[in-house]
């Protein structure tokens, strides 16, 4: 339904370094370092945060010095778990999926991707459509932004 399209807020790209990595990273040009044998990035065609991914590094101008050592996953929840399994030692994914988790958590500067919009709305063959739109005007109060905020999403 048209009238219930909005953007309710904008992900986060964050550069994830698990506990069990064993290496110590305190900005984004840190990833350069050799120690670094493969970094976990979702696929830019696939999913939004790859291509904020390549797009945050490539504005940074680290993209020429990490693009050998890239691997892509189908998701950015897949990103993570390359990294979690050790066979990546860093993964590019949503901070709302790694803001609980063990190790070194660096968000990427908004200002180097384009916003990662979180879009809603109600589809005219919903089975509930009322409830559909409560939820949609409750995602975007103030306790629904805040919530949202708690869990690692930007509001616009």
């Amino acid at each position: 339904m048209k009238e219930t399209r909005a953007i309710y807020a904008h992900g986060q790209l964050a550069l994830w370094i698990p506990a069990t990595a064993g290496i110590e990273m305190k900005d984004l040009r840190d990833i350069v370092d050799p120690k670094i044998r493969y970094i976990s990035v979702a696929q830019p065609k696939l999913a939004p945060y790859g291509q904020a991914t390549v797009e945050a590094l490539t504005k940074a101008g680290l993209w020429q010095a990490v693009q050998s050592r890239v691997i892509y996953a189908n998701s950015i929840s897949q990103a993570k778990q390359t990294a979690t399994s050790g066979n990546a030692e860093v993964a590019f994914t949503a901070y709302s999926l790694v803001l609980s988790e063990r190790g070194t958590i660096l968000k990427v500067d908004p200002a180097l991707y384009h916003p990662i919009q979180q879009a809603l709305a109600v589809v005219s063959s919903s089975s509930q459509p009322e409830n559909a739109k409560r939820f949609c005007v409750f995602l975007r109060s103030p306790a629904g932004q805040k919530i949202l905020r708690d869990r690692g999403y930007l509001i616009p």
